[in-house]
């Protein structure tokens, strides 16, 4: 296991951009000329090279100029999250704009079939906490000699140079994403070994995105295909203050039948997902400056206090300790 630190500081100079080797590619330099010593970057960014060939990119970084950065990166599928704040960039000359609220996408999986640019445009002041999780070419040819019933699939999407999906991990694995931006203090293997464990639940689901339908036990495809397309109603906002029985009948079910499956499938109720979601945004809000009173509101509780205790219970930490 390989990690690069970046800076040893809050600052990040150009010339400290410019000489990383994070083995994601060649170093990243600017179209812009500018001093070796300006600072560019105020925060922290980390690389780790896991267990199997995953690389992990983890940056929780402030843009302290406006400029474009480009390099060239090795193939392998690509999945870009923001957790907080909104990034632009390209590959191959695609664009994207992801942002961790509004209309914005938040994360994509993109393939890259063969080496091409990579582009990142900066803004003064803005401030973004991303992950960035490759599945080397390397990585996906071992998995295909696993005998994986999903290859197939997966190896028509990576070999299309630049194909893409919109996606973004479950609830569950973007918490524990979170939880590797709270490391300080943490024992060096423990943190080694709890990115491993994210970076493969995350590489897990990238894997089940290309598996055939199937059902789960108890339940038909049919059924099994209905919740996932509760999950995606309910992941896109549109059942905030909806009470059961209305997105049962979008789902075309009456609410015992869809309270029940959707444990069946996704391991909790509808009522408890929608909870972790909105706990999910407040700290969003939260590391956006919001107060923790500003947060509560937004996950739906009316006591700070009772906020208070399902936010560590869910991410481990406290609401005022996060966004400092």
């Amino acid at each position: 296991m390989v990690s690069t630190l970046a800076a040893p500081g809050p600052l990040i100079t150009c010339d400290h951009m410019m000489r990383r080797d994070t083995g994601l590619g060649t170093a990243p330099r600017f179209v812009q000329a500018f001093s070796p010593g300006l600072p560019v970057l105020r925060g922290r960014m980390e690389t780790h090279e896991l267990c199997g060939g995953l690389l992990l990119h983890l940056a929780d970084v402030e843009d302290l100029i406006d400029g474009v950065s480009e390099n060239l990166l090795t193939p392998g599928l690509k999945l870009t999250m923001v957790l907080s704040g909104a990034t632009e960039l390209s590959y191959g000359g695609k664009a994207f704009h992801l942002a961790a609220a509004g209309q914005e996408r938040a994360g994509v999986l993109i393939s890259l079939a063969r080496s091409d640019q990579f582009r990142r445009r900066w803004q003064a002041g803005r401030r973004e906490i991303k992950c960035v999780l490759t599945l080397p070419a390397s990585w996906l040819e071992r998995m295909a000699q696993q005998g994986s019933e999903c290859w197939d699939a997966m190896q028509r999407f990576s070999a299309a140079h630049l194909s893409e999906l919109r996606w973004l991990p479950s609830v569950a694995a973007q918490t524990a994403l979170r939880r590797l931006f709270d490391l300080q203090g943490v024992d060096p293997l423990v943190a080694a070994l709890q990115r491993e464990q994210v970076a493969v639940q995350l590489a897990a689901e990238i894997i089940q995105l290309f598996s055939p339908p199937r059902a789960c036990v108890g339940t038909s495809v049919r059924v099994h295909q209905r919740m996932l397309q509760a999950k995606d109603f309910l992941d896109s906002g549109a059942a905030d203050g909806v009470g059961l029985d209305d997105i049962a009948r979008q789902m075309a079910t009456n609410s015992v039948d869809l309270q029940r499956h959707f444990r069946q499938v996704w391991g909790t109720t509808v009522f408890a997902y929608l909870r972790e979601r909105k706990l999910v945004q407040a700290r969003m809000a939260l590391e956006d400056g919001a107060s923790v009173m500003m947060a509560a509101e937004l996950a739906g509780y009316g006591s700070a206090a009772s906020f208070a205790t399902a936010f560590k219970r869910l991410f481990g930490v406290t609401p005022s300790s996060v966004g400092r």
